[in-house]
């Protein structure tokens, strides 16, 4: 399995860079990275300088940088914190706040997840608040776009989440064509026939039954294949009144273009992987409990009823799980839940996958 942060090469070009910012632009040191609010430390650094900085230089640039940023990041309102990392570049660059002391200047930004874009530099006692001003502005970009690059790579998801995925979570899925025709059926064997499944196949087609959920499931499969390129979670009745939620997302790569239909297995235990889940995003256990309700397809009342809490208070462990994960709605909180696993389809080679039809 890949592991993101062992890749030296963009560690190398990293530093490289810092270097030569300094050298552009006349200062001694730098250190540019992604900090971590809940730490209170870089999760990934890198440093460059000229010739005549020491490694004691770095290492007192660094303790410097991440003590004046645990001090701005207590004072943000909750409102700045958890950004989803589809924020694009432009707004990224807006919220660029730059921090003075005696010794440093130190350039961040609003959170995007749990991780903050940062750099920091020696003061420069010769240049104008404006000039200092106009360093930041030029480093930052490139620390926006290495965090925003890294966490597209990774689909969301913090380093071992993934690994825990294919240990813990027995994903069941199909390939269709625009037209629902399967292309390849990923399914259990003990599963792949319809019944207790939810599915219907018929000459090849995936369908389910019930109107209502047949429609939207050919409405999903149409956003997946078309230019939009859509993810849906839609919800499948295996059996009466037992939803079964379902991904619906792009095959990567395929052409003519195909969706890839995702769900876990009927036997899976999710209390592993949503805990860990849960613990990236910095979760209480009783704000936990709520969203594992919540990801099980239940509403807020379910979830309230089901954890012998009252509504309001259901509703205040809610808000906070939302701010934490940057989402403003339940069908938003499952989305970043499911689509984690996206990099499934990504990794999924249908030149060596059996055909069907």
């Amino acid at each position: 399995m890949k592991n993101f942060s062992e890749n030296a090469r963009p560690a190398l070009k990293r530093a490289e860079f810092a270097r030569q910012f300094c050298l552009g632009v006349g200062i001694p040191i730098v250190v540019m990275g992604f900090y971590d609010s809940q730490t209170g430390s870089f999760s990934e650094s890198w440093v460059g300088g000229d010739s005549s900085v020491v490694a004691e230089q770095f290492s007192d640039l660094i303790r410097a940088t991440e003590a004046r940023l645990a001090i701005h990041a207590a004072l943000q309102s909750d409102s700045e914190a958890g950004t989803k990392f589809e924020r694009t570049m432009e707004r990224a660059i807006e919220s660029i706040t730059v921090l003075t002391d005696r010794k440093f200047i130190v350039g961040v930004c609003n959170a995007i997840g749990r991780l903050r874009p940062a750099m920091a530099f020696r003061m420069c006692n010769d240049r104008d608040p404006a000039a200092r001003q106009a360093l930041v502005q030029i480093g930052m970009p490139y620390v926006i776009q290495q965090l925003t690059d890294s966490l597209q790579a990774q689909s969301s998801w913090p380093e071992g989440l993934l690994e825990t995925t294919f240990q813990v979570l027995s994903i069941e899925f199909l390939v269709v064509n625009e037209q629902s025709r399967i292309k390849f059926d990923g399914r259990q064997k003990s599963c792949a026939a319809a019944g207790p499944s939810g599915w219907v196949v018929c000459n090849d087609r995936l369908s389910v039954s019930g109107d209502k959920e047949r429609s939207n499931l050919e409405e999903a499969i149409r956003g997946a294949t078309s230019e939009k390129k859509r993810t849906s979670i839609i919800s499948v009745n295996a059996q009466p009144h037992v939803a079964r939620l379902v991904v619906v997302t792009p095959l990567a790569g395929s052409d003519p273009p195909l969706a890839l239909i995702m769900f876990e297995s009927p036997k899976v235990d999710h209390s592993k992987l949503r805990e860990q889940f849960f613990g990236a995003y910095g979760l209480t256990r009783s704000e936990g409990l709520i969203a594992h309700e919540i990801l099980g397809g239940k509403s807020v009342a379910e979830a309230a009823e089901a954890t012998n809490l009252s509504l309001a208070t259901a509703r205040s462990y809610m808000k906070q799980v939302f701010g934490k994960t940057g989402v403003h709605r339940q069908g938003e909180l499952i989305s970043l839940y499911y689509t984690s696993i996206l990099p499934l389809a990504h990794d999924f080679d249908m030149s060596q996958a059996p055909r069907r039809g």
